[in-house]
């Protein structure tokens, strides 16, 4: 894309921002075509850069700027404290009436983001390495933004936090405003969440506050692989909450990692064995894969597992035949996505679960998106 741009006129400048040119700020700045990284977060010093733009910009806080000469490196920006003086994404500019989704009950649906930062350390994700301090925006500033999105017609949010429970405290007050205000009667929500950030009385004040499904990582069933991957959470406490969840009413997502390092192919069907049991409403399972900057690809490298760091490479010289790189210690990347395909057929083909699709159809859409 920066190649077609620069074709039509040399003189638009390229500015590239996100988790990639983060990690690989030196490869990506001196990749042709672009002019600019911006790094970090990006909604006060990129207003700061367009103000200055273009005459005082070679000392702007969070930017790598490239001239004819030389690379001038700033430093990062401090993370945004108070998220609440952030303006909300103007909806109206995009077509948010197509967006969808095939498990939500209604339609259209859009994203939200409340808080930044995680705690949890987990091996596999890059998340810790770029602030594990929480900021979270108040209850009172995402009820405005979910007045708005109800204003526009949208039927169902998916809250995007990391973990959207971390902050309890926070999480009840929003629930209390979205019943005070009868929000919970216009539109339905979903949050993304981990076992040990809720309790039975936050599942009850979900639920009432219009909250129809949660989103939880569990990633194995075997206790050794989450040790390794540092996800600190209990099989019981898993059962127990999944339980909770069922009698409140609130459906369940469980997402699962195979072929994680050292994984074996008995680990793995004792996970879909595992995932059957729990009777989640819907699943998602993903193989293990190794990113930049995880203490994971970290220590494939430290173990000469991969004999170069491969990512940093692509960084260097992007192609577009590229593919990311799984654990094949104990089992092949064929083997692993036959067990992929076998995990997936294993669950949504189960009579139990097709039974309870049927029985949820109440009309023409509802059996089209059931099909689909």
């Amino acid at each position: 894309v920066a190649e077609i741009v620069k074709s039509v006129d040399n003189e638009i400048k390229i500015m590239l921002g996100g988790i990639h040119p983060y990690i690989y700020p030196e490869e990506t700045i001196k990749l042709k075509n672009i002019d600019y990284i911006c790094l970090g977060e990006g909604e006060e010093v990129i207003i700061e850069f367009l103000r200055n733009f273009p005459n005082n910009i070679m000392n702007q806080r969070g930017f790598i700027i490239k001239t004819k000469n030389e690379i001038i490196r700033n430093p990062v920006a401090p993370m945004i404290e108070n998220l609440d003086k952030l303006n909300f994404p103007d909806r109206r500019l995009s077509k948010y009436n197509l967006y969808s989704s095939i498990i939500a009950k209604k339609n259209p649906i859009t994203t939200m983001i409340t808080s930044r930062g995680c705690p949890f350390q987990c091996t596999y994700c890059v998340r810790p390495h770029f602030g594990e301090k929480c900021r979270f925006r108040s209850a009172d500033n995402i009820i405005e933004e979910v007045e708005d999105c109800i204003n526009l017609g949208i039927q169902e949010i998916l809250f995007y936090d990391d973990t959207f429970t971390i902050n309890r405290a926070r999480v009840l007050d929003f629930c209390e405003k979205m019943k005070d205000k009868r929000f919970n009667e216009k539109i339905r929500w979903d949050i993304r969440s981990r076992v040990d950030t809720v309790d039975i009385e936050m599942l009850k004040s979900l639920k009432l506050a219009g909250c129809d499904r949660i989103h939880f990582g569990i990633e194995s069933a075997n206790e050794r692989i989450l040790k390794l991957l540092k996800k600190n959470i209990s099989l019981e406490k898993v059962k127990e909450v999944f339980k909770q969840a069922k009698d409140v009413g609130i459906d369940t997502f469980a997402y699962f990692m195979i072929g994680s390092p050292t994984e074996t192919r008995e680990e793995i069907l004792n996970t879909i064995d595992f995932a059957i049991k729990l009777k989640p409403d819907y699943t998602q399972i993903t193989i293990t894969t190794p990113f930049p900057e995880t203490d994971m690809y970290k220590e494939m490298l430290a173990q000469k597992y991969y004999k170069e760091d491969y990512w940093q490479k692509f960084a260097e010289q992007p192609t577009a035949d590229f593919k990311s790189r799984y654990c094949e210690d104990k089992l092949s990347k064929e083997e692993l996505f036959d067990l992929l395909k076998y995990f997936y057929k294993r669950f949504y083909l189960r009579p139990g679960f097709i039974i309870n699709e049927i029985l949820e159809i109440r009309n023409f859409s509802t059996l089209k998106k059931k099909i689909k």
